[in-house]
């Protein structure tokens, strides 16, 4: 017998019933005749082999067996499990439902989870999972970039969350502005990995409402305390409510009223908005920053039309109104007229006491009219600088010192108080941009309490002013960047160039306009008299230490030499 035929006939006893029977017969005719056979060893193990399979195979069943047991008892604690997760969960939601705040949990990419409380539905509508951190809190578009920056810092891991979460948004006010929430975010960590926040939400509406009662009882204290610390500055920033509104009038009678005549009034409601800061008249200031946005938002889009001029003037006239009708005994005021008039100006003034001096005892009676009527005190004039920023810092949690200094004789007049009006915008930018909050000073080495230095001078009929803080400076690569933004100077341009574009009209580094600065009319106000009045500044800053502005202004000369020298 060849190898194939051996072969076909361990096939043949491989697939029959009888095998074992076939394969003995087989094996018994290969020893007698094949017993030197090469298949012979081969053959000779292939029992043992067939028998090693069936073991195999029976502890595969066993194993199976064993697995298919296992897999009921997973399954079944598996469903137990899921019980119990459920159990809990519906444990968890009850008792976020019972609490009075809400609460959104939000995963990685700042998107609302299915987990959320009853209460946070009612405070930001059904149906939160999937929606984003920005639509939920209804975060402003120009915010939506730095949120996001944030919520990628948190989840990097290479910055702590305590560090971070005070740069959180933290309070919600609902648009019709009757929902008032203290929001708070709580980190999830699984093994030492941030994998979500907890956004809880506080109704701190009621609270707001007695805040804001007890601010507007405030302010009308301070309004009264303006009033009798400071009658003269007091009674001239009233009667620029008067002047604004009858600028606004003469703007709604103008057909086509030319960009400059706009520019000028767009300052003036920017001075008259100061004004109200430094007498605390919060609700004008709240009028005219309102009024100052419609403005700007309808002039961009051509729709500053005559009719809203009329509006506009009309609100701030009926607001001093409700101002005299409530507080008219407590501040003496007089009634503002609902019509328009014409105030006595300065020049006016100025003729009749020119033609004082030609009467008989002229000299006199120039020397004592002008004295009387068209000057004042400077210190009287740079006052009101001083506690305004007190008020101001204090509102952002600013530690400040004031000291001014000048002659307590020195006379200026009454021509200069745009001037003196306009100066509050500097003291706004101090305190906003320069002084430094009480910690970072501390970080930085400072002084805690910053500082801010008023003097003023007069010589040879010019005065003098300068107004300095040990603040962080102004931010030159900034200025730049907008500068060149906006077109305003070049890439050669100097440091000096560059910060003098503060001055111009409608520039701010700053995204928001708040009451006091962040609109670019208020130094531009400045700027503007200035070079109508024969004056100028130059600003000189150091980054880190501070900024000081040196202002010249030509004094009105009333009074002619020679009679200066008969005087004398």
């Amino acid at each position: 017998m060849n190898d194939k035929r051996l072969l076909r006939q361990i096939k043949k006893s491989l697939g029959t019933e009888n095998f074992l029977e076939d394969w003995q017969s087989l094996q018994s005719h290969l020893n007698t005749q094949y017993l030197q056979s090469k298949w012979l060893n081969i053959l000779q193990n292939i029992p043992e082999l067939l028998a090693s399979i069936e073991r195999s195979y029976q502890q595969l069943d066993m194993k199976l067996e064993i697995a298919d047991h296992s897999l009921a008892l997973s399954s079944e604690e598996l469903n137990l499990a899921n019980k119990k997760v459920s159990e809990s969960k519906k444990l968890i939601t009850d008792l976020l439902d019972s609490l009075e705040e809400g609460f959104i949990v939000l995963d990685r990419n700042a998107i609302c989870t299915s987990v959320y409380s009853r209460r946070a539905e009612e405070f930001f509508g059904k149906d939160l999972t999937g929606l984003s951190l920005n639509h939920i809190l209804k975060i402003p578009s120009h915010e939506i970039d730095g949120l996001k920056e944030w919520w990628d810092y948190l989840f990097s891991g290479d910055h702590d969350f305590k560090s971070l979460v005070d740069l959180a948004p933290e309070f919600y006010r609902s648009e019709s502005g009757d929902l008032n929430l203290k929001l708070e975010f709580k980190p999830i960590y699984e093994k030492e990995v941030l994998t979500a926040i907890i956004l809880i939400s506080k109704d701190i509406t009621a609270e707001t409402v007695a805040k804001d009662e007890s601010l507007r009882n405030l302010a009308r204290l301070q309004l009264v305390l303006n009033r009798y610390q400071d009658p003269e500055n007091f009674e001239r920033s009233l009667d620029l409510i008067q002047t604004t509104a009858q600028e606004l009038l003469k703007g709604s009678k103008s057909v086509n009223p030319s960009e400059e005549y706009l520019g000028d009034l767009r300052r003036s409601l920017h001075t008259l908005k100061g004004a109200m800061l430094m007498i605390s008249f919060a609700g004008m200031v709240e009028l005219v920053h309102k009024i100052e946005s419609e403005f700007d938002e309808k002039q961009s889009l051509g729709l500053l039309d005559q009719s809203y001029l009329a509006v506009a003037a009309k609100n701030i006239q009926d607001l001093y109104q409700e101002l005299y009708d409530s507080e008219s005994e407590t501040l003496g005021l007089t009634k503002i007229s609902s019509t328009p008039h014409r105030n006595i100006e300065i020049e006016e003034l100025l003729k009749f006491h020119s033609q004082l001096q030609s009467a008989p005892n002229g000299k006199f009676l120039s020397e004592n009219f002008y004295d009387k009527f068209l000057k004042t005190s400077l210190m009287d004039l740079l006052s009101p600088l001083k506690s305004h920023a007190i008020r101001q810092a204090q509102n952002q949690g600013k530690l400040i010192d004031v000291t001014i200094q000048c002659n307590a004789e020195d006379r200026v007049d009454l021509s200069l108080n745009p001037l003196f009006q306009n100066l509050i915008h500097i003291i706004n930018n101090s305190i906003d941009h320069g002084i430094e909050p009480k910690l970072v000073r501390e970080d930085l080495g400072k002084n805690p309490r910053g500082k801010i230095k008023i003097s003023a001078s007069i010589h040879d009929e010019q005065l003098f002013l300068n107004i300095c803080d040990d603040g962080q400076g102004i931010d030159i690569d900034k200025v730049r960047a907008k500068a060149l933004d906006y077109g305003l100077i070049d890439a050669t341009a100097s440091d000096n160039d560059i910060v003098m574009q503060i001055f111009s009209e409608g520039f701010s580094t700053q995204d928001d306009a708040s009451y006091s600065s962040g609109r670019g009319m208020g130094l531009n106000s400045l700027k503007k008299w200035l070079d109508k009045n024969e004056g100028f500044v130059k600003v000189h800053t150091v980054a880190g230490q501070g900024t000081e502005f040196n202002i010249n202004a030509k004094i009105r000369s009333t009074v002619s030499d020679s009679q200066k020298q008969s005087a004398a």
